[in-house]
């Protein structure tokens, strides 16, 4: 994924996703944690490919446990 940049700076897949903005924002505070919602910021066409993707391979087990129930 070249549009990611270094990818040795990100440590888990949380960053990841946030870094595509997948996830809400997240401001912590004196232990509070406070979740918004999900922004529009990030690589708009790389965030759109995956969101489709993971509703294609989503599809795709909904319909091979259908079919091992035969």
């Amino acid at each position: 994924m070249e549009a990611v940049g270094y990818a040795t700076e990100i440590e888990n897949g949380r960053q990841l996703a946030a870094w595509l903005a997948l996830v809400p924002e997240q401001y912590s505070s004196g232990g509070t944690q406070l979740l918004l919602g999900i922004c529009k910021r990030g690589n708009t066409c790389l965030r759109t490919l995956l969101v489709h993707e993971v509703r294609a391979v989503i599809r795709f087990v909904e319909y091979k446990a259908e079919s091992a129930n035969w």
